[in-house]
This record gives structure tokens, C-alpha cells and sequence, in this order.
């Protein structure tokens, strides 16, 4: 598992893409979705922390194989 960072701004937010080595092709490859922490702090001891992703690019073939909802409008 490698991952490709997209945003990293300390402490507020970190997104990624994760990719993968092709046993086929041998290199780096990415399959579509997207990744993000947003954190805001409510207080000393307190943090909001709200996850999103995005698989919006993620073909048809991972999706018959990978059970995560696809549609970020259904983010947690």
C-alpha cells in the first residue's frame, strides 16, 4: 500500500489517494478514490473530526469487489 498526499495542512486537514503496486504492470497505480480528514478544534480537550471520500473516479470492476458506499454525499 503506498499513498499519494494530497493536502496535509497540520492540524487542520490531511487527504489522500491510495495506490497500489500492478502485480501486472509492476508500478505504482491508483484506483480512484480520495481520502480527507478535516479536523477543527472545539475547545482544549475537544476536536471535531469529519471524514469525507471521494470515489467518484473508481471504475466498475473495484466497485463489484469493494463494499465502501462510492458517493461522498454519504460521507461520515
Amino acid at each position: 500500500m503506498c499513498n499519494l498526499v494530497l493536502a496535509f495542512e497540520p492540524p487542520r486537514v490531511i487527504s489522500w489517494k491510495p495506490g497500489y503496486m500492478s502485480q501486472e504492470t509492476g508500478k505504482l497505480e491508483f484506483g480512484g478514490w480520495i481520502w480527507r480528514y478535516d479536523l477543527t478544534q472545539l475547545g482544549p480537550d475537544k476536536t471535531k473530526v469529519t471524514l469525507s471520500y471521494d470515489w467518484s473516479a473508481v471504475g466498475p470492476i473495484p466497485r463489484q469487489h469493494i463494499s465502501v458506499p462510492a458517493d461522498s454525499s454519504r460521507s461520515s
